[in-house]
């Protein structure tokens, strides 16, 4: 019977201690899982690393518990986190903890160490700040990173004590939750500065930058594409890419797009090839635009690098027309001494026939023919000294000039002619204009013919509207500007105007506005002009400032 008790005794004794050990292990995976779930929602790595030290020490009735970081320099431990020790210590380095101590001796085995009385312990020296405590039994283990330790995490207890394997997989598997949380944290913030370095290289560069989707809408545009086409952000993501495109092509560019999209490609930028923008003011402005793509979580997107070339158009077009306009000059130069000497015969012998005719009577139809004659020699004379002034370079001295009073002048000469008809002149000067460094009759010989061009673009009458004032993006250039109320001109018209011999004018010789480039452009300037069939046109002249100061 005493067997059977005894035996009886031995077997509830075992149940008791199996179903403890299953509520420790419980207990402890219960810990872990509530770790895990707090690390899980984004929680800040010092807020788990404090909830980590305190659920260790009350699931395992320990008095303390720290998590060590090694220095940079890695010649001491910061502490970290920590229960039971002095608060002042949290994020400082110990002093008095070497990296000969239980923790450093960790680092070094890269295994958990555990110690049952500290005071015996011969593997590493005590730490003082641990003595300090009373400590002297502890498990400590490593938090490991992807390629090196990251910290030691370690819990200890004032009395003697066997940690079982159980606390120490318990122990090790609250440092693998450290792990993930810290490693996620150092993951996430290395996504936030790539992502950070990527919007910077986005938003410095000197192209517009859109990204559309499969759909062509607007996903990303950076703060040149802003600037290029005058939208804010917001006014474009999710809008379709045809909002940037001229109305004209729009159409035939969703054909386009779904192609490319069907069989996305780089496209490198082709100088051969030139497109067009479309402002949020409606203006169209010349593009080169490079294409690539990527596959993103939200499927495939396609990039486009949008550069503006409207300079490198203007600057290109005012070379072809500078080496047209050399090359007719110096034809136009001969032509005009060929033909002034038997013209000016021509004209002579004319004027001494009808000085005849009126002591010995012509016939009245040959006095008309006479006159028909002369008055056409006479328009062959202006040619003739238009293609001189056409073809002459600029050997006069430039000096500083006011060119408020140059227009002033100009005006002033003018006026009379140009308000025949209803037209009216507005003028506005700028204060205190910069003087430009030209040659007075020169200049004013641009504003004449600007005037009178804007004058018979308004056979119904209308207004010229004359300003001047300095560049406010460049203030080394001084403008002025010629806008009349008339019929405006087409795009093909506008791309001509510059030409010599074009003109739209039945009695005109298409050489003003041609002079008027020749003179802005030995001066140094720019000449460009702006108009839209019906709705007027638009002269700006640009002149760069001399040295001297602002002539009141």
């Amino acid at each position: 019977m005493q067997a059977e008790y005894v035996l009886g005794r031995e077997r509830e004794t075992s149940r008791r201690q199996i179903e403890t050990e299953q509520r420790t292990r419980a207990a402890q995976q219960a810990a872990v899982a509530e770790l895990g779930q707090l690390a899980l929602t984004g929680a800040d790595v010092a807020s788990v690393m404090d909830h980590a030290t305190r659920l260790v020490t009350q699931t395992l009735g320990a008095e303390f518990c720290q998590i060590l970081e090694p220095s940079a320099d890695a010649h001491a431990l910061v502490l970290k986190a920590g229960v039971g020790w002095n608060p002042r210590t949290i994020g400082h380095s110990l002093s008095s903890s070497p990296l000969d101590s239980q923790a450093g001796y960790t680092l070094l085995s890269n295994e958990p160490v555990v110690v049952e009385d500290l005071r015996t312990e011969r593997r590493f020296r005590a730490a003082t700040f641990l003595a300090e405590h009373g400590v002297v039994s502890g498990v400590t283990v490593l938090v490991r990173g992807r390629d090196k330790p990251l910290d030691v995490l370690g819990v200890h207890s004032s009395r003697p004590r066997a940690f079982t394997r159980s606390d120490i997989n318990f122990v090790q598997a609250v440092a693998n939750v450290l792990t993930s949380a810290i490693e996620r944290k150092s993951d996430e913030e290395a996504l936030r500065k790539s992502e950070a370095t990527a919007r910077a290289f986005l938003e410095s560069a000197a192209e517009g930058i859109i990204i559309v989707n499969r759909r062509g809408q607007i996903v990303l545009v950076n703060a040149q594409t802003e600037a290029m086409f005058g939208y804010r952000r917001g006014e474009l993501i999710g809008r379709p890419l045809e909002l940037l495109l001229p109305e004209s092509v729009r159409d035939a560019h969703v054909r386009h797009r779904t192609s490319y999209f069907a069989e996305p490609r780089v496209r490198q930028m082709s100088r051969e090839l030139v497109l067009a923008g479309r402002r949020r003011d409606g203006t169209e402005f010349p593009v080169e635009i490079s294409l690539s793509y990527v596959q993103t979580p939200d499927g495939l997107q396609a990039m486009a690098f949008v550069t503006d070339i409207t300079q490198r158009v203007e600057l290109q077009r005012a070379a072809r027309q500078t080496e047209k306009l050399a090359a007719l000059g110096t034809l136009a130069a001969g032509i005009a001494h060929e033909i002034n000497n038997p013209l000016g015969i021509i004209s002579s012998r004319i004027e001494v026939m009808l000085l005849e005719a009126e002591s010995e009577p012509l016939p009245q139809s040959l006095v008309d023919d006479l006159l028909t004659v002369h008055k056409h020699a006479e328009r062959v004379a202006r040619i003739a000294q238009g293609l001189l002034s056409f073809s002459r370079q600029s050997s006069t001295e430039h000096v500083p000039i006011d060119l408020n009073g140059i227009v002033d002048d100009t005006i002033l000469l003018a006026r009379g002619q140009i308000e025949k008809g209803g037209v009216t002149i507005r003028i506005t000067f700028a204060a205190a204009l910069p003087p430009v460094r030209g040659n007075a009759n020169g200049l004013s010989e641009v504003v004449l013919n600007l005037l009178t061009n804007a004058h018979d673009a308004m056979p119904e009458g209308g207004e010229v509207s004359v300003e001047t004032g300095v560049d406010d993006k460049d203030r080394a250039w001084v403008w002025m500007t010629v806008t009349d109320t008339g019929h405006g001109m087409d795009a093909d018209t506008l791309a001509r105007i510059f030409d010599p011999f074009y003109t739209t004018k039945p009695t005109g010789t298409g050489l003003g506005l041609s002079i008027a480039y020749g003179i802005v452009r030995d001066h140094g300037g720019t000449i460009t002009a702006e108009s839209t069939r019906g709705h007027g046109t638009r002269f700006l002249v640009r002149l760069p400032v001399s040295a001297l100061e602002p002539m009141g």
